[in-house]
């Protein structure tokens, strides 16, 4: 949080902190009705607002203990590590003058071990960074962690979880999208918010092997550099935005990336029990389906067409389709029908039948002759 300067100038600034991108995101999809709901919660002010003596109307003066998990893999093993690509650092800010009273706000649900820690709204689990403070029960955010405030602190950076009804689809278009609300949501949440951008954005991976859209953003507040790193996910039903806030200097000054590394290590933690949907995924498996049906029927058309030419060949050549003869007299079909096996023809006698036949009829040439 940056200092208090004046208790005017608080109630102006009311922005950091605050999820209000969610409801931004409602214009972009058909989502269920709740998700319009989430919309109007998420212009609350948050516990990790502003740094004042105040305690925000969103966090109640007691709270429950949430559900800890013990931590699981992509704990202190990660906590050195940084996330991938940031660009054109710019320079670091001067210190400014800080709060001299640590701020004395409403009671967190807890404070984090280092264990795994679930968002209120929906599936999403979290290590939560060790010390911090966990809040699970705000009207605006399913989430927020923050480190506790301390004399000197500059600006109390905080990871913010909002969560959301319906999938997001994780690539180019859906980037392309989420830069544009962002920009527009936050640039317009406070006047004391200045030059509002989006620095880059890039596709990253969690730990529990799903992919994620990693956005930088740069702002000043009240003239102090401040920037974020958002990390959008998906599940099968839901996605959420998680947001890291800090000043400038923690993200681009290597002496202070500390802050940075410990924050990151716990937004890819991040973990969902269903995986993230792809956008063509259903008509491929539909045109699947559809090619196969296809390809079967060729083949029954194809067998049947053999069939039936088949059969008639057997037909021209005086025979049924069973491959028996009819025999033949002068007055046309007998009717009478002989197999063309040999066994059976010598056991029925139709050798000498037929052999008495053709001497008849050689007879009868010679008397004619």
């Amino acid at each position: 949080m940056i200092a208090k300067k004046s208790r005017t100038t608080l109630k102006d600034l009311l922005f950091v902190g605050s999820w209000a991108l969610g409801g931004a995101l409602f214009p972009l999809q058909t989502v269920a009705a709740q998700d319009d709901a989430d919309f109007e919660k998420s212009d609350t002010v948050d516990a990790a607002s502003v740094a004042t003596d105040d305690a925000p109307a969103s966090v109640a003066p007691e709270m429950d203990a949430v559900e800890t998990e013990p931590a699981q893999g992509g704990g202190e093993g990660q906590i050195n590590q940084l996330p991938p690509g940031l660009t054109e650092p710019k320079a670091v800010s001067e210190p400014a003058q800080a709060s001299t009273t640590p701020r004395q706000d409403g009671k967190p649900d807890q404070i984090s071990s280092g264990g795994r820690v679930r968002a209120r709204d929906g599936d999403l689990t979290m290590l939560a960074p060790k010390g911090w403070e966990v809040f699970s029960s705000l009207d605006s955010l399913s989430l927020l962690l923050q480190v506790p405030q301390q004399a000197g602190l500059r600006y109390q950076r905080n990871i913010q979880v909002a969560s959301f009804s319906e999938p997001r689809f994780i690539d180019e278009m859906t980037a392309k999208e989420y830069e544009k609300v962002i920009v527009q949501k936050y640039s317009s949440i406070s006047s004391a918010v200045e030059d509002y951008q989006i620095r880059n954005h890039l596709t990253v991976d969690l730990a529990d092997g799903r992919q994620g859209l990693l956005f930088y953003s740069e702002f000043k507040l009240e003239g102090v550099p401040l920037m974020q790193a958002h990390i959008l996910v998906s599940s099968a039903t839901r996605h959420y935005l998680m947001t890291f806030t800090d000043v400038a200097e923690h993200f681009e000054n290597d002496a202070a990336n500390q802050f940075l590394s410990e924050a990151w290590a716990s937004m890819i933690s991040a973990e969902l029990p269903t995986k993230t949907p792809q956008r063509y995924e259903t008509f491929a498996a539909v045109g699947v389906g559809v090619v196969g049906f296809t390809v079967l029927g060729f083949i029954f058309m194809a067998y049947r067409t053999w069939r039936s030419g088949r059969s008639y060949r057997q037909y021209a050549d005086g025979r049924d389709v069973d491959g028996d003869f009819r025999s033949i007299d002068k007055s046309g079909f007998s009717g009478e029908l002989v197999t063309n096996d040999p066994q059976a023809l010598a056991a029925s006698g139709h050798d000498e039948k037929l052999g008495t036949q053709h001497d008849d009829l050689n007879t009868q040439e010679d008397i004619a002759v």
